[in-house]
């Protein structure tokens, strides 16, 4: 049985036997054979390298599992069903060493086909990250819907964080797992590397392709919110560094999509609030089953019941017969109106003019008498087709310039 200290410490030498289990460049983990949580559920120790250990504020540290004590019975089984978070540190000779937290419940782990046969490992949501050829080659079949609600997922949890003044800094698909059976959720690991109250135990750090625009602060709810649209972006593109919302699908939902740009590209203190995404992302899951076979273990209607927010969660503002509220009310933001006739025909004389001055330029070259390597020209009489076809030629290029800016900027 495990037995802590008032402050939430247990010493290591309680923890009994222990068996290696992963590691990694800032720490060791173990799973604990002799100890367990009341749930049954699994232990690992957490050692960090002596590195991070010298560096930690172990007076942070400790905050975490009073903060797992502090919530109620409710929102802490809630929080353990989706969160690796600490439930004590562990302490040798007086000194933090490490942390104890929970393992990851089977169905976030995979097994994964080799040449050496079946390895099982977990089952990071940056897999998801791949082409579909991929993805069926380790048994992974994952349909737009269910893309949806992993987001809508994690988009409860960062809520519920930012409720509870909790900041998770490195949000990455590196420290997400993911299941689809017998429903699409999310557990997220590194949770000692959160901010509680704006402190950090641990030296900050950010996972590569997932750092904020330059010069921007880390630990901040507004840098959630960037990587939280950088997640959503790659989710559906299928790449580990994209940035550009442009890379989105174009039968992407303009709700989201405008959610994913605008987070993107706006400053900080105007990005959406993380609320704003939950309403869109129950919207296209339910459009989406509409059109695609459902037949599965994990059920759409199991997951989109009418659903108020428990008040723990943060989303008291959000009820079955209400949409959250615009965001041109919520963060200041307003769409950008879509090219208007004027804008697109004043754009299309300037390509006109350009089409001009380029035949204008052949004229001239070949007026003159000379190629544009700088050798003779034969004027013949048959001069007047040539130009023409230079004439028509060019013609074609710009209406292809113009239809391709066009385009792409109403998709």
């Amino acid at each position: 049985m495990l037995r802590f200290n008032l402050d939430g410490t247990i010493d290591r030498d309680q923890l009994g036997q222990l068996e290696p289990f992963d590691a990694g460049a800032q720490a060791t983990l173990y799973r604990c054979q002799d100890i367990q949580l009341q749930s049954a559920q699994p232990l690992l120790y957490k050692q960090y390298v002596p590195r991070v250990a010298a560096e930690l504020d172990r007076n942070i540290l400790v905050k975490y599992p009073q903060l797992l004590r502090a919530l109620s019975p409710t929102a802490s089984a809630w929080l353990a069903q989706r969160a690796a978070w600490p439930v004590g540190v562990v302490t040798q000779s007086g000194t933090a060493r490490g942390v104890l937290i929970p393992q990851a419940p089977p169905v976030f782990f995979h097994d994964f086909p080799g040449p050496d046969g079946i390895r099982r490992g977990p089952a990071k949501v940056e897999l998801l990250f791949n082409p579909a050829n991929f993805l069926i080659r380790v048994g992974l079949r994952l349909r737009r819907w269910e893309r949806y609600a992993l987001l809508a997922a994690a988009a409860d949890l960062l809520v519920f964080a930012h409720t509870h003044n909790i900041i998770i800094s490195d949000l990455s698909s590196h420290n997400i797992l993911f299941s689809i059976s017998p429903l699409p959720r999310c557990y997220f690991i590194d949770c000692d590397s959160m901010l509680l109250a704006g402190h950090s135990a641990l030296v900050q750090a950010e996972t590569p392709q997932w750092q904020l625009p330059a010069g921007e602060p880390m630990g901040t709810k507004t840098g959630d919110r960037y990587k939280f649209a950088l997640l959503a972006l790659r989710m559906f593109t299928g790449a580990h560094h994209y940035y550009d919302p442009a890379r989105l699908p174009r039968n992407f939902p303009p709700p989201i999509r405008d959610l994913v740009e605008h987070t993107l590209c706006s400053p900080p203190a105007r990005r959406p609030l993380i609320t704003e995404w939950q309403g869109p992302l129950l919207d296209a899951i339910r459009a989406t089953v509409e059109t695609q076979d459902t037949n599965t273990t994990s059920s759409p209607q199991t997951i989109l019941p009418p659903r108020a927010a428990p008040a723990w969660t943060g989303r008291t503002n959000i009820t079955p017969n209400t949409q959250p509220a615009p965001l041109s009310n919520q963060t200041g933001w307003q769409r950008q109106p879509r090219r208007t006739f004027k804008a697109v025909a004043a754009k299309l004389a300037s390509y006109i003019l350009w089409w001009f001055l380029s035949c204008l330029a052949v004229y001239v070259i070949y007026a003159a008498g000379y190629s544009i390597s700088g050798s003779k020209v034969t004027v013949r009489a048959d001069g007047h087709i040539l130009l023409a076809s230079l004439y028509t030629i060019l013609g074609l290029v710009w209406a292809g310039v113009f239809l391709r800016s066009t385009l792409r900027r109403h998709k």
